[in-house]
């Protein structure tokens, strides 16, 4: 029964260089892990829920992605308090900007480093595979995902990561 709101940033992007290459675990990170026969591997993890409608777009950005000045007639509460013109802008991060998937992912990573503590392994494309003993994160833009052989790691990965963005979104 929800909506969200899809931004067409085809203009906007015009505006901006091409971002840099984002980060991300795949499948062939994946792969490359190995572990003892007889090992168990748990997991867990969260879903940061509408992601990019949680980040703030700082003001200097929001002129690139707005509409023009229009009249406040059109928002019946604007025109009462007083307001004859208004200038939309949007004020998260719009999912259609070409910046928006790297803005989202390198802020996601930088907020599960600091809540799990240095030595935190990310599981990486570019990276040898890390042991399993330990827990192994996985940051996928908006999804958190912990492996480890050890339930008990797993779990506090999980609380830990989850309190921090909750007290950072």
């Amino acid at each position: 029964g929800r909506q969200r709101l899809v931004v067409d940033c085809r203009r906007s992007n015009c505006w901006f260089t091409d971002p840099p290459k984002a980060h991300l675990p795949t499948c062939a990170a994946y792969s490359r892990l190995s572990m003892p026969p007889d090992a168990v591997l748990y997991s867990g993890g969260f879903d940061l829920r509408d992601a990019f409608y949680q980040l703030g777009l700082p003001e200097f950005l929001r002129p690139y992605f707005g509409l023009p000045d229009c009249t406040a007639s059109l928002c019946p509460l604007l025109a009462a308090a007083g307001y004859s013109t208004i200038t939309p802008r949007f004020c998260a991060v719009p999912t259609g900007w070409t910046h928006a998937l790297n803005v989202c992912q390198d802020l996601f990573t930088s907020v599960i480093k600091e809540a799990l503590g240095p030595g935190t392994e990310l599981l990486d494309d570019h990276r040898p595979s890390p042991s399993l003993s330990r827990p192994c994160v996985s940051c996928y833009v908006d999804n958190f995902g912990v492996l480890s052989t050890d339930p008990v790691s797993v779990r506090k990965s999980v609380q830990k990561a989850r309190l921090c963005v909750m007290r950072t979104v």
